[in-house]
């Protein structure tokens, strides 16, 4: 689904006109990536947990820059291992740069190369390669983000320097078992969940200041509520604690702030309270530092749904589904707020289409 600025600034120019603090977010420019699972190159086939960490990782550094609009991990991974070229992917993610690459682990040396390339003329506009001892991941990971958003002719503002500079730089220790916990939790099993539960735990013991394990270990807990057995007032009370320990350690994590507006939205709908105009502001403010957070656009819009407010919330389900485009459930979503919003044969094209 591509958006349609025309009519997603009209909607938000309506609302600012309309005096309501939840002016919507206006779409995306031209500048839009997808990083690709960088390719395992080890001669041992369980290191592939380290190329898929380097990706994830890049995309979340990545997903710091407002200007940049970068495609969720659930639709970047969907390609792999398929059969499908350059142009392909970047038409059905609707992206105009591909940034993928190799990983070669060796003990404590590692080599990385990556190219950024123009999917639709297949122009190679950066590559590297850096040949470097495995503490220096985090300086190439950096690296390698700075290259790809100087040619997107991208400017940080000073708060995204910040998180891009302090958030992801751990042991390396801590570092390996927050990827493997990623890795785990992406599969959304209960017993995957488990496996992720235990990585962010040991994560959290090799490095208590890694904010980014906290937030992790949470979100587990919290995905535990539909794929595991945990029940609500339990999982409400795990994670308050780690919350508000990432979120002392890192004010400005995006992902800290949606997890604590997510533990208040379980809390309320545990009580029966309403959601508060209050917290509406809370998870925009929480866009705002990671504007490219698929899940909470969904989660937003359906809230803007239940209130009726079904403009507002396809401009959000739409960002959704041009973040994170291979998500069944955002595409199922878009359609079925289509409807709501009345738009009733657009909403049988995204049916069929599907």
């Amino acid at each position: 689904f591509v958006l349609d600025p025309v009519e997603d600034v009209q909607i938000a120019e309506s609302a600012r006109q309309e005096g309501r603090s939840d002016a919507l977010i206006e779409s995306y420019g031209e500048r839009s990536i997808a990083v690709l699972p960088f390719v395992n190159m080890s001669s041992d086939p369980e290191q592939e947990y380290f190329s898929d960490g380097l990706s994830d990782t890049l995309i979340h550094v990545l997903a710091q820059a407002s200007e940049l609009r970068v495609t969720a991990k659930t639709s970047s991974f969907y390609f792999k291992g398929k059969d499908a070229d350059l142009q392909e992917i970047a038409n059905k993610l609707n992206v105009d740069n591909i940034l993928e690459g190799s990983v070669q682990k060796s003990g404590n040396r590692v080599r990385i190369t990556a190219q950024l390339i123009e999917a639709h003329s297949n122009t190679y506009l950066w590559s590297k390669k850096f040949d470097r001892d495995l503490g220096d991941i985090f300086t190439i990971q950096d690296e390698i983000a700075r290259e790809v958003m100087a040619s997107h002719e991208v400017t940080l503002l000073d708060t995204e320097e910040d998180r891009m500079v302090q958030r992801f730089q751990p042991t390396l220790k801590a570092y390996e078992q927050l990827i493997l916990g990623r890795h785990e939790m992406a599969a959304r099993t209960a017993d995957s969940l488990t496996i992720a539960e235990q990585h962010f735990r040991r994560a959290i013991e090799l490095d208590p200041v890694y904010a980014l394990a906290y937030v992790g270990l949470a979100k587990t807990l919290r995905l535990q509520l539909d794929y595991g057995g945990l029940v609500l007032e339990e999982s409400i009370e795990l994670r308050q604690p780690l919350i508000d320990k990432a979120l002392d350690l890192d004010p400005l994590s995006g992902e800290a702030q949606i997890e604590s507006a997510f533990l208040d939205y379980n809390r309320r709908l545990n009580t029966g309270e309403d959601v508060p105009r209050k917290w509406e502001e809370v998870v925009l403010a929480t866009l705002e530092l990671s504007p490219n957070y698929a899940e909470v656009h969904r989660w937003y819009s359906g809230l803007l749904t239940e209130r009726s407010r079904f403009e507002e919330a396809l401009v959000h389900i739409r960002l959704a589904a041009e973040l994170d485009p291979m998500s069944a459930i955002n595409q199922t979503a878009l359609a079925g707020m289509t409807w709501d919003a009345g738009r009733v044969e657009e909403a049988f094209m995204l049916v069929r289409r599907n």
